[in-house]
Parts: structure tokens; C-alpha cells; sequence
């Protein structure tokens, strides 16, 4: 990965916890809950509060404190957020980021033939079905005339 592309990566992340972040309620929550996906993505190890607080919290005029790992472990504990609305949450940004390009990803990989070569080959199937239901039409009116006319003395 390039330091561009990781560059935007952390952009786009960013951008997806300011999306999440209303959902854990005060500002101080807020603050930890980007604290605590930070730790879970990019800390190595064991993911605890402490190590993650510890790498990723936010420096105070004493630096990063035991009080920033206390803060995290209130974060983890304590909150009052529901994960009914972090999981619509999810079900939303899956729905409007991934199944698109699942889909693209879909029709490239199992329908390799153009939109306007699926849409001939349909409408030619259709003209085809056509035909045919008019073939048996005629055939049918033509029974029943043939009918009424052996039936005539």
C-alpha cells in the first residue's frame, strides 16, 4: 500500500466513524469510540483497553494517561448505546457501499454478454414466442372452421 492510498484509507475510515459516532451519545463516548477502532484495527497483540488507550488515546498535559485508560474502559463498559442501532447502521453502509460493487462484480464475472446484447436476445426470444402463439392460434381457428363446416349436412 502506498502512502497515498493509506493516506485515503484513514480519510475514509475517519469519515466512517464521524457517521457511527452520533451513536454513542456524549462527545467523551464519541472520543472513545474512535480511540477503541483505532486499537482494534491497527494495534497488534492482545486488544485490551489498557495497550489500546495507551497507543491511541488522547494526550493530555501529562501526556497519555492512566486516566485515558480509564476513560476506555468506562467507554467499554459503562455507555449507554444501543447495538441495534450500530447494527442498522452497519446494514445501511453495507447497503450503499458494498452491494453495489458486488453487483457490478456479479454481472461481470456471470453475464459477460452486454445490457444490449441480453435486451436483443430477449426481444428475439419474445418474437420467437410470438410467432409460435400465433401458429397455434391460427391452427385453432382453423379446427374450428373446418368443424362447423363437416357438421353442415
Amino acid at each position: 500500500m502506498t502512502t497515498y492510498e493509506l493516506r485515503a484509507t484513514a480519510r475514509e475510515l475517519t469519515q466512517l466513524h464521524h457517521r457511527f459516532a452520533p451513536l454513542f451519545g456524549r462527545k467523551e463516548a464519541q472520543a472513545q469510540s474512535l480511540v477503541y477502532l483505532n486499537g482494534l484495527l491497527l494495534a497488534s497483540g492482545r486488544k485490551s483497553a489498557e495497550p489500546m488507550a495507551l497507543a491511541f488515546g488522547q494526550a493530555d498535559d501529562e501526556g497519555i494517561s492512566q486516566n485515558q485508560v480509564l476513560a476506555l474502559q468506562r467507554f467499554l463498559t459503562y455507555s449507554p448505546w444501543s447495538a441495534q442501532d450500530v447494527q442498522r447502521e452497519v446494514q445501511t453502509v453495507f447497503a450503499q457501499r458494498l452491494v453495489p460493487s458486488m453487483l457490478v462484480a456479479y454481472v461481470r464475472a456471470f453475464a459477460p454478454k452486454s445490457a444490449i446484447a441480453v435486451k436483443a436476445e430477449a426481444a428475439g426470444d419474445l418474437d420467437k414466442r410470438m410467432r409460435e402463439l400465433q401458429e397455434q392460434l391460427d391452427a385453432l381457428k382453423k379446427q374450428t372452421k373446418d368443424g362447423k363446416q363437416s357438421a353442415k349436412p
